[in-house]
């Protein structure tokens, strides 16, 4: 080894010793920089943090907390898009509208089926006034207006019984 004397300088220096400013030999600067190059590895241990992968960060396509980052653009009659895909716009679609849609759904199936058992006692004759006094079987009993047969249909849907009105 030589006996060349070197200054040490502030950026080879080990974070817990201090700056003396005495001179060092070769031998006490190179043990003195594989120290430092040592408590360096450590820190730096994680593959992740390495100096090579600091490239812009990718950003997900679904977030953390469940938000898509994926925005449709330029899509021509995007309004359309959504009735050809009807599952999927109920899956996406805000729980307000969703429950909107069910309750919604549930209430015109009522009807529809209201219609139809008015209809069916409206052409059978059960409605007409005359039709007490003839002794004749009604189609559906108790059914005398719009408002007991939609009450009918909720009944028969959910199959809660047929109590007397």
């Amino acid at each position: 080894m030589s006996s060349a004397r070197i200054r040490r300088t502030n950026s080879a220096r080990s974070p817990s010793s201090t700056y003396t400013g005495r001179n060092l030999r070769v031998s006490d600067a190179f043990s003195d920089s594989i120290r430092t190059l040592a408590i360096t590895a450590r820190r730096n241990s994680s593959p992740l943090s390495r100096k090579s992968t600091k490239k812009m960060k990718k950003s997900r396509l679904v977030g953390k907390n469940g938000i898509c980052n994926v925005y449709n653009t330029n899509v021509p009659k995007k309004d359309r898009q959504y009735l050809r895909d009807i599952f999927t716009t109920m899956i996406d679609v805000k729980w307000r509208y969703m429950l909107f849609i069910f309750a919604l759904v549930f209430v015109l199936s009522w009807t529809t089926f209201a219609s139809i058992y008015y209809t069916i006692a409206f052409f059978h004759g059960d409605l007409s006034p005359e039709f007490h006094y003839l002794n004749r079987t009604q189609c559906v009993v108790n059914l005398d207006s719009i408002y007991s047969s939609f009450l009918f249909a909720v009944e028969t849907h959910h199959t809660i019984g047929y109590g007397h009105r």
